[in-house]
């Protein structure tokens, strides 16, 4: 499965700005429903807010990969946000929150292709080389050449 299926370049948002984890995912889903004008903003932030206090999505190494399943999506949909400055998402290893890498899925019985994006993202972030790249990346272009390059 090919990342730069799910990740568009436009989707790619760079030193976004946010104070917190609560502003930022007010921001985000504005952001969103700016692309998505037929989503709507309340029931994408509740999905989102709902799916944090399950367990933060911050996996660890400034990364951070909140999911969610909406019925209104028809594709998966992948959104990258390097912050311009660290935020604590509540990680599991307690560092703050660099990249930000938002999904959300169309609903489906069995949600496997979810469970499949999930499982590559959480795999390409754990190699150190890679997280460097994509953290030392200048732009919104080589961050997206990094990420489809790596896979």
């Amino acid at each position: 499965m090919k990342l730069d299926l799910f990740i568009q370049k436009e989707h790619i948002r760079f030193r976004f700005d946010a104070a917190d984890k609560t502003d930022f995912f007010k921001k985000m889903v504005k952001d969103i429903v700016s692309v998505y004008p037929d989503f709507e903003e309340e029931r994408l932030l509740e999905l989102f807010y709902l799916r944090e206090e399950t367990m933060s999505t911050g996996i660890g190494n400034g990364i951070a990969i909140p999911h969610v399943m909406y019925e209104k999506c028809k594709n998966h949909e992948i959104f990258v946000y390097r912050l311009a400055k660290a935020i604590d998402f509540a990680a599991l290893d307690k560092k703050p929150v660099e990249l930000v890498f938002a999904m959300i899925g169309a609903p489906s019985p069995s949600n496997i292709v979810n469970l499949q994006i999930l499982a590559k993202l959480a795999l390409m972030m754990k190699h150190p080389d890679f997280l460097d790249t994509l953290l030392a990346a200048e732009n919104r272009d080589s961050l997206y050449e990094a990420l489809i390059r790596y896979e």
